[in-house]
């Protein structure tokens, strides 16, 4: 329960930092009269593959960002880590079983959350 609270605070500090910025109601109006260019919606594609085991670092977490405005930023917080930051469009970590939260963001302040559970293979 403690894990997951501290994943939550870390969520709602970001996203209360990131989202929400003060001119947010001017750019939208901005950019729906007259978009310099056609920027495609930010998507991430997430994979994974489990751990042998409970104290194995094997398992792995691989993030893959279509869309949005590079340069990304990726913040990744982990039960089995501190808080992490990265930046690109492709992104892979060796991983222990546990809950991994990621959010990408680009330049524009797009943000997306992701959720992964790496386990331990059967």
């Amino acid at each position: 329960m403690e894990k997951r609270l501290l994943i939550l605070i870390f969520i709602i500090s970001f996203l209360g930092i990131y989202i929400i910025p003060t001119n947010s109601f001017a750019q939208v109006k901005a950019n729906k009269k007259s978009p310099a260019h056609p920027v495609s919606t930010l998507a991430v594609n997430v994979g994974k593959q489990d751990a042998s085991d409970n104290d194995t670092e094997d398992g792995s977490i691989n993030i893959t960002i279509n869309g949005g405005v590079p340069p990304y930023r990726i913040h990744y917080l982990s039960t089995n880590s501190e808080v992490q930051q990265t930046q690109g469009s492709l992104f892979e970590i060796k991983a222990k079983p546990g809950l991994y939260v990621f959010i990408i963001q680009d330049s524009k302040k797009a943000v997306i959350k992701k959720e992964v559970e790496v386990g331990v293979k059967q």
